[in-house]
């Protein structure tokens, strides 16, 4: 080592700790990043200095900045000893072009004096920085954008590995304009603000990161279109939890992938995908998301408040996008959001929703736009399971949808007991759904169809535990493959005069228990495509004597006379010439 090296202050011991392979001692004193090995940070000691050489004490009490300001335009690797160093940034000064590793040994904490203002701040260069615990003196008590306790502005090749956030009237850490960053074990907590950000920034390699306890987004990912476009960013292993306003945010970035993540209480919507014109920032694109938890998403109640909208995941005029194997768990409002605008293509795969105070999904299709889902599951939600409208030139195709329980907060009829409510004015291409309401009083018992557009929903397969289930078919021109069943029987409430089946269809039987009081017509639609539906009615000589009579508009199709012995009398929907048909009658 050459004498300036001694001369700047390490002494002999402090040069045979760091170079020795004894417990406590060397790699001990030392983190490492970017997958490099100890010894190879030991290599980089032979032109190290610490930050002692610069004039820092790390004694708590006497300020440091000056000594952290006199790592600007080095390149060299900076070690910073065991110290709680003071920093005044009262003054807000930055380093500039730091080209160099500062690694800190364990029992390193930087403290910032004045909690408004913006703690670590570096400009340009290439930082690599290790082992950073950064805090402020006083808990700040008001929310300054301004005042990030780390910021990195337009540097490159950026590797930030081990850092810890206390407290920050700001973001936890902010990156603006860089390309190219590795990030790694990054821990925030307590910020005002939002936990990391990241503003037009691109080749983002982050994994390992918490944030808990922000005053905004947990982790950000914004691209406004007064700058360069932010592109490639890969995020995995990703915590939030306690935000108090969304916890992931992808708002304009191209080229996303999140990957394995936990969302976990927030004030707002969990994730969320869209474009931000009212601020300035791009639509996003190409944003693939999976293997994540959304948990209590807008339960998280500050000051006696919730924030904007209060889904579990919430997409808004954004690019392609793609969900895969997400669970969303009891979220204040709908489970996953989709008001798209523009022509793009949203697929979901194997996403369950549990547990919602509304819809457990809602998408919106918009012409030229398509939606993509296999494997959708809905559970115990208060409004539709699904609910989706597809514009006049969208496409919606699936494999398979679940519903349990749907519709939970509905009563009486109609609307409000929707398990499944498709608007489509453009093209279905649907394979099976699974309806199931195992509640003492059915609620989701109903599939709803309407709309001009055409194609086909596939086949159905309804298990209800008590009642009955039911078709509202108003779309003309949209196919059922089949129905199946578990539940047979339905009984009708009506003892006389006319019931109306339109809009109630299916494989169903029907049967009385009270004594009919006049004649009976049941009245078949006459709209849509009914394509192996089929309706019973069984009159048992304790339901009385009177005529029970099929009809399709005004026509007879079948009928039980009055008087004569209890019968069984089935029509059946003749698809190749789409009309009603008798298909059976039989003595009881």
């Amino acid at each position: 080592m050459s004498q300036d090296f001694l001369a700047r202050g390490m002494a002999a011991a402090q040069r045979r700790d760091l170079a020795s392979t004894q417990a406590g001692q060397g790699a001990a004193l030392i983190g490492t990043e970017d997958g490099r090995t100890v010894t190879a940070c030991l290599a980089d000691l032979k032109g190290a200095l610490t930050l002692k050489a610069f004039g820092a004490r790390g004694d708590g009490t006497t300020s440091d900045h000056t000594a952290l300001l006199s790592l600007s335009n080095r390149s060299d690797t900076i070690i910073v000893p065991p110290g709680n160093y003071l920093i005044d940034n009262s003054t807000v000064r930055q380093i500039n072009y730091f080209r160099g590793r500062l690694i800190c040994s364990p029992g390193v904490t930087f403290t910032f004096t004045d909690k408004s203002q913006r703690g670590l701040h570096f400009y340009g260069g290439s930082p690599k920085l290790s082992g950073l615990r950064l805090t402020t003196r006083d808990a700040p008590l008001s929310r300054e954008l301004n005042a990030p306790m780390l910021c990195i502005d337009e540097a490159s090749d950026v590797v930030i590995d081990d850092l810890e956030v206390v407290r920050s009237a700001g973001a936890g850490a902010l990156f603006r304009l860089c390309s190219g960053f590795q990030g790694s074990n990054i821990r925030i907590r307590n910020t005002l603000a939002d936990g990391l950000d990241f503003f037009n920034s691109s080749k983002i390699a982050l994994t390992n990161f918490l944030s808990e306890n922000t005053g905004d987004d947990g982790l950000a990912f914004l691209s406004y279109t007064s700058l360069a476009q932010s592109y490639d960013i890969v995020a995995r292993n990703i915590i939030v939890k306690n935000s108090d306003t969304r916890g992931i945010s992808v708002v304009g970035p191209e080229r996303v992938i999140i990957d394995g993540f936990t969302v976990e209480s927030t004030r707002g919507t969990g994730v969320i995908v869209y474009q931000d014109t009212a601020n300035g920032l791009r639509q996003p694109g190409n944003v693939k998301i999976s293997n994540g938890i959304i948990k209590d998403a807008g339960q998280r109640l500050v000051s006696g408040t919730y924030s904007g909208n209060r889904y579990g995941i919430e997409i808004a005029n954004c690019g392609d996008a793609d969900f895969l194997n997400i669970h969303i768990e009891n979220c204040a409002a709908s489970g996953f959001v989709s008001s798209n605008t523009q022509p793009s293509v949203l697929t979901s795969r194997n996403v369950r929703v549990k547990t919602s105070g509304d819809k457990g999904f809602h998408v919106s299709v918009p012409s030229g736009g398509a939606w993509h889902h296999d494997g959708c599951e809905t559970i115990d939600t208060q409004g539709h399971g699904f609910n989706s409208t597809v514009a006049v030139g969208g496409i919606m195709t699936f494999g398979t949808r679940i519903v349990r329980q749907g519709a939970m907060a509905g009563g009486g009829n109609g609307v409000n007991n929707r398990a499944i409510s498709d608007s489509i004015g453009g093209a279905v291409a649907g394979r099976s759904t699974v309806i199931i309401d195992n509640q003492a009083a059915n609620t989701g018992y109903i599939y709803y169809n309407d709309g001009n557009g055409n194609g086909s929903v596939g086949d159905f397969d309804f298990t209800t535990s008590s009642g009955y289930y039911a078709f509202q078919q108003n779309a003309n021109n949209i196919a059922l493959q089949g129905i199946r069943r578990s539940k047979r029987s339905n009984q009708l409430t009506q003892v006389s005069g006319s019931i109306a089946l339109s809009g109630t269809r299916g494989e169903q039987d029907y049967f009385t228990t009270a004594a009919l009081t006049g004649a009976l017509d049941i009245v078949l639609p006459t709209f849509g495509l009914w394509h192996n539906a089929e309706f019973s009615l069984s009159r048992f000589d304790t339901s009385g004597s009177y005529a029970v009579t099929f009809k399709s508009g005004s026509t007879t199709i079948a009928a039980i006379e009055a008087g004569g012995n209890p019968a069984k009398m089935v029509v059946r929907y003749d698809s190749v010439n789409n009309l009603w048909r008798k298909a059976g009658r039989y003595d009881l």
